[in-house]
């Protein structure tokens, strides 16, 4: 006669039931992009949207309106915000965004450019900025967002640097675009307080700084930080003394994409600089660049940056794609702290 064993058997439903079900992982993701000409037929909207993106950047030139009227400049927001691919990206994003040069108005433009303050008008409706922001009243479009990550807190820190930033002159004696500023600053003092605000008083556990321009890149002969050397130094000095825990730099401006990486005397963790540029052009021919501080690749493609953070013992893990059509990737990266 056959046993019939029910205790084992009831004690292994027992404990199946009893069992929580595996948790599903939680990955924050933050997109970002620049350069994005409305006059040109093909943009990275729709590319964007189909990652479903958590966040999404906008790090500037996010339309060409240079020496537009406000009108223009109006309408040529209008093309990006009611095509299809933006109005989907709306609807799936929170989206974020600052200028850089020709969407401020002025090619390479800074503190003396007279249609800044309609400019920036026109940049927060496009962002669907509410009439009563800060923002509205607010001279530069420099912005703190909190972002939450699995109970974690990201803070994302917008900077304006064309409002205040000094002059640069053109450089006629060699092949670069511009002589460096010695004594030139880039924020200005309202934004300097402003920044060493958030960072003194920060609880967060990641911090994106979003620049138009490169922060860390220093040998390129374009637009860049390093054009202002006091004012980078200052910046780096602001991280040393208020040891804000991990920070990253996006930037954008270049029509190209890259990483680079900087180590600063007494600073923890190693600090990055994601370049993605552009959304809708690229350089016409390809060529290599020297950036003594790159880690990897330099991506010459139409592309957008893609941010994927998860969280290990309280340790934010970020990787960074480099994205383009089709959802191509041209690069993937750890982003190590």
């Amino acid at each position: 006669m056959q046993k019939v064993v029910i205790l084992p058997i009831l004690f292994s439903i027992l404990l199946s039931c009893n069992q929580k079900p595996e948790e599903k992982e939680q990955i924050t993701t933050i997109a970002f992009g620049s350069c994005s000409d409305q006059a040109l037929p093909e943009q990275m909207w729709s590319e964007i949207a189909s990652q479903q993106p958590d966040y999404f950047v906008l790090l500037g030139d996010n339309v060409y309106a240079d020496k537009m009227n406000f009108e223009k400049m109006t309408a040529a927001y209008d093309i990006h915000k009611n095509s299809p691919g933006y109005t989907e990206l709306k609807k799936v994003s929170e989206i974020y965004g600052v200028w850089d040069d020709h969407d401020y108005g002025s090619n390479d433009g800074g503190v003396n450019h007279m249609g800044k303050d309609s400019a920036q008008i026109a940049l927060l409706n496009f962002l669907d900025i509410p009439p009563n922001d800060p923002l509205r009243s607010q001279q530069g479009v420099y912005q703190s967002h909190d972002l939450v990550s699995e109970g974690k807190l990201i803070k994302l820190l917008l900077l304006d640097t064309r409002y205040y930033r000094d002059t640069l002159y053109a450089d006629t004696l060699s092949k670069a675009r511009y002589f460096p500023n010695e004594s030139g600053d880039i924020l200005g003092e309202k934004q300097w307080a402003w920044l060493e605000n958030e960072f003194s008083n920060s609880k967060a556990d990641l911090h994106i700084v979003v620049s138009g321009t490169q922060i860390i890149a220093d040998e390129q002969g374009y637009e860049k930080w390093a054009n202002f050397p006091v004012a980078r130094q200052r910046l780096f000095d602001l991280i040393k003394k208020h040891q804000p825990k991990r920070v990253m730099f996006l930037s954008g401006d270049r029509h190209i994409a890259e990483v680079s990486k900087l180590s600063l005397d007494n600073y923890p963790t190693a600090i990055y600089d994601l370049t993605s540029s552009g959304l809708s052009h690229t350089w016409d021919q390809v060529w290599e660049e020297s950036n003594r501080y790159r880690v990897g690749e330099l991506i010459i493609k139409r592309n957008y940056g893609l941010l994927s953070i998860t969280w290990r013992n309280n340790v934010p893990e970020v990787s960074f794609e480099v994205k383009g059509h089709k959802d191509s990737t041209f690069l993937s990266l750890p982003i190590e702290f």
